[in-house]
Order: structure tokens, then sequence, then C-alpha cells
């Protein structure tokens, strides 16, 4: 009963710590949710040119147009994150649905379908699965973690 009441009156006094194990937990969390980030930087690129013949300036054009929606869609789904009440709590919902859409979009990505003929064909088809994949469900994924991290602590910075 000691150890409950402890843990009662670091948390009421905001210095109760976050255990080791679960310190580790989070950092192997970001390590899987970055995980496609750098699968993207450094493979698509070269699947997008060697694999399905897409010329370099139009994939980093794509990459570009991708960023640039980005820098807006972090605002948008970290308000809708923010909102979400349920009863499993405000940021784990956004991890559990977007981490399965993540690694079906990830293997579309990386498909090379026999029915896609031209080189728009192509460039559709990567775009739409990348636009799908960066400024939308890493987002929805990575910034819930991230947001996760700085409130399970009651200190305030």
């Amino acid at each position: 009963m000691e150890g409950k009441e402890r843990q009662e009156r670091e948390y009421e006094n905001g210095t109760e710590s976050v255990s080791l194990r679960e310190q580790i937990c989070y950092a192997l969390s970001a390590v899987g949710g970055n995980l496609p980030n750098y699968l993207l930087v450094g493979y698509l690129t070269l699947f997008a040119t060697d694999v399905m013949n897409i010329s370099a300036a139009r994939i980093g054009f794509v990459v570009m147009l991708c960023s640039i929606c980005d820098a807006f869609t972090n605002v948008i789904i970290t308000n809708f994150t923010d909102r979400t009440k349920t009863r499993w709590g405000t940021y784990r919902p956004w991890l559990l649905i977007t981490s399965p859409l993540i690694a079906v979009n990830l293997i579309l990505l990386f498909f090379y379908p026999s029915f896609l003929v031209t080189e728009g064909e192509k460039i559709f088809w990567m775009a739409a699965l990348y636009f799908l994949l960066s400024p939308i469900l890493l987002t929805a994924y990575l910034c819930p973690e991230y947001i996760m991290m700085s409130v399970i602590s009651p200190r305030e910075i």
C-alpha cells in the first residue's frame, strides 16, 4: 500500500517519473513510426526510376508537392487528434488505426502493377499512394505519437 500512496503523492506534486521500461517502449515506437520515412527517403526514387521507369525529376516534383501539403496537414490532423475523445484515450486510437493502413500503403507503393502502361499512369499511381502515405497517414500516426510522449508526464515544461 505504501508504494501506491507514494505514487499518488508523486503524481499530485508533479514529481512522478516515467519508468525506464516506458521510456524504452516509447523510443521503440518512435523507431517503428519513422521506419517508413527512412524507407521512402532511401528507396522511393530508386524504385520509381529503375523499376517503374519514371523520370527522377517527376518523382522529385511529386515528393516536393507532398512535402508542401504536409505542412498544412500537420496542423489539420493535429487539431483532429486533440479533439478525439474515446474510451482508449485521445491519441491511442490514431496509432491503432493508422498502423495497418501505413503497412498496406507501403506494400502498394512498392508494388508495380502490370496494368500501368504509360508514364502518366505510373506517376498518378505513385503520386496518389505517396500523397496518402506521407502527408496524411504518417502525419496521423507520428503527430499523436509525439504528442503522447509530452502528455504522459504530469510535469510542466
